[in-house]
């Protein structure tokens, strides 16, 4: 026989419970400390089932006592667990097994934070990936698109509504950008995106990842003292990150300030060398102060590193033609 209290295994004889002191066979008053659970799986059984209803094991086979602070942090363990899986599936681009682990770190843990966030990423990358020519009917094509992005929009929302966090409202504000920036051009849009990152740093004053994000939203949004500004917070925060010195760069010439965006584009493509973009805008800067050989120079290496970049092919084009 067992206490009725903490589970402790009572002698024959004994009339009290050794641990807790509790007498033999009565109940415990109160709350008690104890939680019936499937030694199997870990999931709490449920008074007068006779399976449990995770594993489908014989509760009277499998069911033991234990504190409910071990099985709480056990059910976080486990969670945690197919968290780590989901996001090793996430990194290697394979969506559907992260979106499977994801979702039973969520069952497991309904208030897995981050398994919401990067299950809305997955669902982001499968959105972003969808072909039109995989589907018979148009009308197909977009109810996969309206779902893949209710899904996604659904999870980072119940990742902020159980805390809302820096990373969460970056995801979500990147989503917003997006959708801006690619096909809908309507101001709601990058305003909630603006309105997201702007959360994101509140919270986390030395994301360099939120200030870049701000930037190129204010970008799209033609605030261009905006972006240069906010390149310049996510470069004393992030200095090797080429990324920031080539949107600076760029937005120094979007304003003709070209001496200060060569000047960016070099220090981009010392930290990404193998980055076309930073070449094709450094010999965009110099087409425009009419440095014919250095424009021509870069834009060539941009096309030797990427060729399928139209844009550059019509740079390198106007330069030889100076």
């Amino acid at each position: 026989m067992k206490c009725t209290n903490c589970a402790t295994k009572l002698d024959e004889e004994a009339n009290f419970c050794p641990k807790c002191g509790l007498k033999r066979g009565e109940k415990p008053t109160g709350e008690s400390n104890m939680v019936l659970v499937c030694s199997k799986c870990g999931a709490a059984l449920k008074e007068g089932k006779k399976f449990c209803s995770k594993c489908g094991a014989n509760a009277s086979e499998t069911g033991v006592m234990k504190p409910k602070e071990e099985t709480t942090a056990a059910v976080n363990n486990s969670s945690e667990e197919a968290y780590k899986k989901g996001k090793a599936f996430l990194d290697i681009d394979d969506y559907d097994n992260a979106i499977d682990w994801f979702t039973e770190a969520i069952t497991r843990d309904p208030q897995n934070v981050n398994a919401y966030i990067y299950r809305g990423d997955s669902y982001f990358s499968i959105w972003k990936n969808i072909n039109i020519d995989d589907f018979e009917f148009s009308d197909d094509f977009e109810d996969e698109c309206k779902e893949k992005k209710k899904k996604m929009l659904d999870n980072y929302n119940m990742a902020i509504s159980f805390s809302p966090n820096a990373l969460a409202y970056l995801k979500r504000g990147c989503y917003y950008r997006y959708i801006f920036e690619n096909f809908d051009k309507e101001k709601d849009n990058i305003n909630k995106a603006i309105s997201d990152f702007n959360k994101a740093i509140k919270l986390d004053p030395k994301s360099s990842s939120a200030y870049y994000e701000r930037a190129l939203a204010y970008r799209f949004n033609n605030q261009f003292d905006m972006t240069i500004s906010d390149l310049t917070k996510a470069i004393e925060l992030d200095p090797e990150d080429a990324n920031n010195y080539i949107w600076r760069g760029c937005t120094y010439s979007k304003i003709e300030r070209y001496d200060e965006a060569i000047s960016d584009l070099t220090k981009a493509i010392e930290h990404g060398p193998k980055n076309a973009i930073g070449y094709a805008w450094r010999g965009y800067a110099y087409k425009m102060k009419n440095q014919k050989d250095m424009a021509t120079k870069d834009l060539e290496k941009a096309l030797n590193i990427d060729p399928d970049i139209k844009w550059i092919k019509r740079e390198l084009s106007e330069a030889k033609a100076m």
